[in-house]
């Protein structure tokens, strides 16, 4: 799933049809935000920034852009109402809605949450236009191709053993001979270290890494892997790096303040300072190293 860092900020003279008179910000990457845009929000001197776009997924043409007259936004769903009637020319499918979430500070636009839909129904009142939408889900997957003397052909089509929406499996890969490492930044598992659980999705975007090895022409999973401090939103798998039977994944938002290799990784006091876990050997049970 992908939810981060909440920011919760005045609406500011935005409509009740906004959903109420505050919204919540999903922020992707604390390490986005520079200098400006932090104390803006700290003292509240920025107004909110509402954007909806409508765009044809085969060709990329944009249909509609404009800011919504309101919305409703849940987990999965997304009702939006726009003043301008839209003409929509292609099926629903080959339809996205992106809505974009942000504030304005001294004229310039921030984003901090973008999510795209897909449009199930739209009506018109004569008035307003009111597209209903659901979340495009992004669970992620990963393709092997191999190249012979009569050309490439794909060897394997993989997935995560936990399998879920918006997932992001397949966000960073590396391939070093017969073994293959695939990061989920966005996976939710509360797991630590080597093929821990993988039902609980109390830690939202904590991440995870998965390792294949190929025997022959067939692919399957080795292991499981996750930070030893799993914890919410450390996007662990935005970065993986396989050479040998060594690993090495990036968590870039976890939030210790250690320093070094293997410090105090329990004091979450230098948010999205980020750390480095290294694997090895991938065939047997490991604590990772953490590198600072």
């Amino acid at each position: 799933m992908r939810f981060f860092y909440n920011f919760r900020i005045d609406s500011k003279d935005i409509s009740p049809e906004m959903n109420g008179d505050k919204q919540d910000f999903n922020l992707i990457n604390m390490r986005l935000l520079d200098p400006t845009l932090l104390s803006a929000m700290e003292s509240g001197n920025y107004d909110p920034y509402f954007l909806v776009t409508i765009q044809n997924n085969y060709n990329g043409i944009v249909l509609f852009s404009d800011v919504p007259v309101g919305y409703e936004l849940s987990d999965l769903e997304l009702t939006v109402t726009v003043q301008k009637p839209v003409f929509l020319d292609v099926p629903f499918y080959r339809t996205s809605v992106v809505l974009t979430r942000g504030v304005t500070i001294a004229g310039a636009h921030y984003t901090l949450d973008t999510s795209r839909f897909t449009i199930i129904k739209s009506t018109w009142d004569g008035n307003f236009q009111t597209f209903k939408c659901h979340l495009i889900p992004s669970s992620g997957a990963a393709y092997v191709f191999t190249n012979t003397l009569s050309g490439w052909s794909q060897q394997a089509y993989l997935k995560a053993s936990n399998t879920d929406a918006g997932d992001d499996f397949g966000r960073a890969v590396s391939i070093s001979g017969d073994t293959l490492a695939v990061g989920a930044v966005s996976e939710d598992s509360n797991a630590t270290g080597v093929n821990g659980n993988q039902a609980d999705n109390s830690d939202p975007s904590s991440g995870a890494a998965y390792v294949f090895t190929r025997s022959g022409s067939t692919w399957s999973q080795r292991v499981y892997l996750k930070a030893s401090n799993t914890d919410t939103n450390d996007l662990f798998g935005i970065a993986v790096s396989l050479s040998g039977d060594t690993l090495v994944v990036g968590a870039q938002n976890e939030g210790s303040s250690a320093f070094g290799v293997n410090g105090n990784q329990a004091d979450n006091s230098a948010p999205g300072s980020g750390a480095a876990y290294v694997f090895k050997p991938l065939h047997c049970i490991f604590l990772p190293l953490v590198i600072r």
